[in-house]
């Protein structure tokens, strides 16, 4: 009996135990980038923070951890976050029903190992928002139902868009305070069901101040809806897609540039931005929902902007997922600028030629070198370079200051109208390998014929006159 006892004890005790561990939380893990726990349910999961193990287990990073902060990393950079609908772990298929508390939260670089910038775009299957699920954003795109958004779950999100199939959105937080949301775009040919809060913190802030940008026919709809004739309802389009007037820019630091963007004029949904330095590891800037710092007008906007620091970046605008072209913006220190009143001279062979130099300070030290002293040399007088022609060919002349603070300025010099010896097709003084080159491009046709390179004089550039440069460079010509 007592044998009996105990073993039905042990079973009790095993049979609880399992139970209990059916409910501990399963350690997160990641999925193409992503980390996620189980629910208690089994069949889901919700999106949650990084951890310190798991940015060490996912092996594709690396990392340093100074005083609980990761800084000085080179995080890698995604423009857009796109929750799956469903992911499969160890063989097996879960829906993603929420996003947890601090899973996209930028204000603390320790939840992500990567910098993303601008969009958001949630699975069909997210019902729930944690708090401080999704901050600094600057588009949040919601493709199914949500049940709840815990209060402060966007934080500084600047424009939502609800996709054509949503039909409810319960506690949709749009205030100032936390929300910071300007605009929502609503693609639903009908209202969806929608209720939000105002902080009352804020009292100059109510839905009024919201833009809600609904499909063209729709706005009688939206009007007789108790809770989407609070906000400012603006019929729009939806754009294709969005250009930019410029796709390459060169500006000193400082320097002010401007950039503009435009979709189909019927479209009245504001252009927002991004721009970031590739160059160097700096804070990513955005002008996302500022748009009293871009000059809007219908169908686009014009992007006023300077760099205070060296640099290659790129920019781009964006309605959601609908992104321009990358305007890339090289940015160079603001230097003089050397300047040669000539830049090309045709010489012969003990002429002497002055190039007058502007763009320094007065005073400033010039200094000029030949890169083949042997076709021409310089000399220098306060700011006036002589060259003189001391042999046929070709010489680049460089023209600096002494403190080389300046940016310096070039002259490609030519010595002698046609080659002194047969077959130096590039006036250098010797017939060797680039005369060569020469001769099969142009048999190519992929330069220009010359007399010159018409060895044998028959009118055209063929394999007689490729033999005959060689014969020249084996010593036979």
């Amino acid at each position: 009996m007592k044998q009996q006892l105990q073993t039905s004890l042990l079973r009790v005790l095993l049979a609880a135990s399992l139970c209990v561990a059916a409910v501990l939380p399963v350690s997160a893990f990641v999925v193409d980038g992503l980390a996620y726990n189980i629910n208690p349910d089994g069949k889901s999961v919700k999106v949650v923070p990084y951890n310190v193990e798991m940015w060490v287990s996912n092996g594709e990073y690396s990392y340093t951890h100074l005083d609980g902060f990761y800084g000085n990393v080179h995080y890698p950079e995604v423009y857009e976050i796109m929750i799956p609908d469903q992911i499969t772990y160890r063989g097996k298929s879960y829906n993603v029903t929420g996003v947890d508390a601090g899973a996209f939260d930028q204000t603390d670089d320790i939840h992500m190992p990567f910098n993303w910038r601008d969009i958001v775009s949630l699975g069909k299957n997210i019902s729930a928002i944690g708090r401080y699920a999704i901050s600094c954003c600057s588009s949040l795109i919601i493709n199914g139902n949500i049940d709840f958004i815990e209060e402060q779950g966007l934080m500084s999100v600047s424009r939502i868009t609800l996709a054509q199939d949503v039909t409810s959105v319960e506690n949709l937080n749009i205030n100032r305070a936390y929300g910071n949301v300007s605009d929502v775009v609503c693609l639903c040919s009908y209202p969806p069901k929608a209720d939000g809060f105002i902080d009352v913190s804020e009292d100059s802030y109510t839905f009024s101040d919201v833009n809600v940008y609904i499909p063209i026919g729709t706005l009688e709809r939206y009007s007789n809806d108790d809770f989407w004739r609070q906000c400012r309802l603006i019929e729009s389009s939806y754009p294709d897609n969005i250009s930019l007037d410029q796709t390459a820019i060169t500006v000193k630091v400082g320097e002010p540039f401007t950039i503009r963007a435009s979709d189909e004029a019927s479209c009245l949904i504001p252009i927002q931005w991004s721009y970031y330095c590739t160059t160097a590891l700096l804070d990513i800037e955005r002008l996302s929902g500022n748009h009293d710092r871009a000059i809007q007008y219908v169908g686009g906007c014009a992007l006023t902007k300077s760099f205070d620091t060296e640099g290659e970046y790129e920019i781009y605008a964006f309605i959601n997922e609908v992104k321009s072209p990358v305007c890339h913006v090289t940015v160079i220190e603001d230097k003089d600028v050397v300047t040669l009143s000539q830049t090309n001279l045709q010489m012969e062979i003990g002429e002497r030629q002055i190039l007058n130099v502007s763009g320094l300070p007065d005073g400033t030290r010039v200094t000029a070198t030949s890169s083949k002293a042997s076709v021409a040399t310089t000399a220098v007088s306060g700011q006036r370079v002589m060259v003189t022609a001391v042999g046929n060919g070709k010489a680049t002349i460089t023209v600096a200051d002494s403190d080389g603070k300046a940016i310096p300025a070039t002259c490609e010099v030519t010595v002698g109208s046609a080659p002194q010896l047969h077959g130096d097709l590039t006036s250098d003084g010797v017939v060797d390998v680039d005369d060569l080159n020469l001769v099969i491009n142009m048999m190519l046709h992929k330069a220009e014929t010359t007399v010159a390179a018409d060895l044998n004089g028959d009118g055209n550039v063929d394999v007689d006159d490729l033999n005959a440069i060689i014969n020249i460079m084996l010593g036979k010509g």
